[in-house]
């Protein structure tokens, strides 16, 4: 993008710093989610089944356990919008960045239409020097069956035209009497042809343009896509990095079964601590995949290079 100068070519590289700082703040949350339920897994579970610890002890912890837990679990929960926001603003500059693209295509072609018609014009006008000026000297000498025959045969009005102004130069008497006009139209015409010049590389210069912008006309769906893989990303990572509010049901539910009188030794309470230890050593083990996640997979480098 900066390559085909967009004016967006910043934001993008404030987008990506915005993402690098998303997944930074996703590690953070993740170890913290992670911590959570190795807590509750390896702290809290083995403290309730524990046959020496009163029910009023265990029901303390768990309340402590809770309130932390809540506290702590704020950064996780707003995580899903801050993601969200960040797909939203990327599509947004997809959108910007598309339409740069094809302001900038219908400007340079508009730019080479009028290159190659003032080229084509500036061509005509050569032309009509040499058809205006020489083709009448030609006629005038009519040389066209002499010893000069080849000039007006041999070629184009421009062969004619330097073949005149050589035997200006090697003093051919008859050809003197057009040695002002002839001076005058090839000083003319080096004038045009110098603007010609000009106007080529002018569109020489707008078709490189052209190739770039044509390069960078793929960013925006590049940028959609990766908006759709950013959010199906966020959504699974936040699916379990947003686990303290289960794991804080979870807690309350055993605390009931200790309030109700329940012994852990009973067969549904049992079986509820044991599927909280389970579904704990998968939520564990994942986290600690988001918690060391690349912080690009490749495509951020996108926003950049073209």
């Amino acid at each position: 993008m900066q390559k085909a100068s967009l004016p967006s070519a910043g934001k993008a590289t404030d987008l990506r710093n915005a993402y690098a700082q998303l997944l930074w703040d996703s590690r953070r949350i993740a170890t913290d989610a992670k911590s959570v339920v190795d807590d509750f897994k390896n702290t809290m579970l083995p403290l309730i089944s524990r046959q020496d610890v009163s029910n009023a002890d265990k029901i303390a912890e768990l309340e402590a356990w809770i309130k932390f837990t809540t506290s702590k679990g704020q950064a996780a929960a707003a995580q899903p919008k801050q993601f969200k926001d960040f797909t939203t603003q990327l599509r947004a500059f997809a959108d910007q960045a598309e339409q740069e693209i094809g302001d900038k295509q219908s400007e340079a072609q508009a730019q080479l239409d009028s290159y190659r018609a003032t080229i084509a014009h500036i061509d005509q006008q050569i032309n009509d020097l040499f058809v205006n000026v020489v083709e009448p000297i030609l006629a005038y000498l009519g040389i066209a069956g002499g010893s000069w025959q080849g000039i007006a045969t041999g070629g184009s009005p421009l062969f004619a035209f330097l073949a005149l102004l050589k035997g200006i130069a090697q003093g051919y008497y008859e050809f003197r009497q057009f040695e002002v006009a002839l001076r005058n139209v090839d000083q003319k015409r080096r004038e045009l042809l110098a603007q010609r010049d000009e106007l080529v590389q002018k569109v020489i210069a707008l078709e490189k343009q052209q190739d770039l912008l044509g390069d960078a006309s793929t960013v925006p769906s590049t940028f959609r896509s990766l908006a759709d893989e950013i959010a199906n990303f966020a959504d699974r990572m936040t699916t379990f990095t947003n686990t303290s509010p289960q794991y804080v049901k979870d807690a309350q539910d055993v605390e009931t079964f200790i309030k109700n009188g329940i012994p852990v030794s009973d067969a549904v309470f049992a079986s509820k601590l044991q599927f909280i230890k389970d579904t704990a050593g998968v939520d564990s083990k994942l986290l600690d995949i988001y918690a060391s996640a690349p912080l690009s997979d490749g495509s951020a480098d996108a926003t950049t290079t073209v």
